[in-house]
């Protein structure tokens, strides 16, 4: 099973009238309805056995999360550009590192998401690890330890890219095989599941306690710091074009450079004047209480950025 049913006591009718009291994720999904974190399909209806999809799980991962979304501007894929209803909700999760796109970035700069496609199982481990800052533990991961998590009969389904992800949601209880003895990489999540896993990805989420209003969006942090900021970019002399950031993420606005010892890889932000990002970069010269900002732009405008001491709200 991917998660244990939850026995339904409540009395009144919920808010979906395909979701009744006796439904074992009746919990799970009135919760979150309340709280706005899920919607459903049409008025009074969620349809919880229906596969969902990618960009309905974003979603529903972004307001788990409780991150305030942001106006953009920004097209990064050709298939949730700004007339989808999920647009912001896709850009946002790119940008800050929780999701990669579905095919490479082509040489217009734009990608598919696919986001009608159904989450596959390993995909979601992936997206959640991702998003609970454990991107580095999940690369460190060794082969015995993924041997030993993945001890299922169908292991060699696995997609290579998703092995260690998947050893990490095994561990932390996020995924979790069927009593058969197969894990189903590539099965699907009904709507239902998906509300439920949110359950255990915010008993594991360590969003900030604290709040501030930055940029005209509220923002809650653990730590605030003052931080020199530079900026980088991916121009066509630079010796580094075409590379992946140190994590494996692919180089975009919302990437940054930071020092492990300071902020660890994998870790959420918010950079003031800048907006979220994630901590997927290293640099030789980000010693310290820096921060290098990557920006799609021109060597000019680069070098015009400079120095600046910006405020950097680490978020989980």
């Amino acid at each position: 099973m991917l998660l244990s049913p939850l026995l339904a006591t409540a009395q009144q009718p919920g808010t979906f009238s395909d979701v009744p009291a006796s439904h074992w994720a009746y919990h799970y999904i009135e919760e979150r309805a309340q709280r706005g974190i899920i919607d459903g399909k049409a008025p009074g209806i969620f349809d919880p056995s229906a596969a969902i999809t990618r960009a309905e799980f974003v979603k529903m991962l972004v307001g788990a999360y409780g991150l305030q979304v942001p106006d953009a501007d920004l097209a990064s894929f050709s298939d949730t550009g700004p007339e989808h209803w999920a647009h912001l909700y896709v850009e946002l999760a790119y940008r800050i590192g929780f999701v990669e796109g579905a095919t490479k970035t082509t040489a217009t700069g734009q990608g598919l998401f696919l986001p009608s496609a159904p989450v596959t199982r390993e995909q979601a481990a992936t997206i959640l690890v991702r998003a609970l800052a454990m991107e580095l533990e999940a690369r460190n991961t060794s082969y015995q330890e993924i041997q030993t998590a993945l001890a299922f009969s169908d292991t060699g389904s696995i997609s290579s890219w998703a092995r260690k992800h998947l050893a990490m949601a095994v561990n932390h209880h996020l995924i979790e095989g069927y009593g058969d003895g197969r894990l189903d990489p590539k099965g699907t999540l009904t709507r239902a599941q998906a509300a439920a896993l949110m359950v255990r990805f915010q008993g594991q989420a360590l969003p900030g306690d604290k709040t501030a209003f930055v940029d005209g969006l509220e923002i809650r942090y653990r730590q605030e710091m003052v931080m020199t900021a530079t900026a980088y970019g991916e121009f066509p002399d630079n010796e580094w074009y075409g590379y992946p950031s140190y994590l494996g993420l692919g180089l975009r606005e919302g990437i940054v450079a930071v020092d492990p010892e300071v902020i660890p890889l994998g870790t959420h932000l918010y950079v003031e004047g800048y907006g979220y990002a994630v901590a997927a970069d290293i640099g030789g010269a980000v010693k310290g209480a820096k921060i290098d900002l990557f920006f799609d732009a021109p060597r000019d405008e680069l070098l015009r950025f400079g120095v600046k001491q910006k405020r950097v709200y680490i978020l989980d």
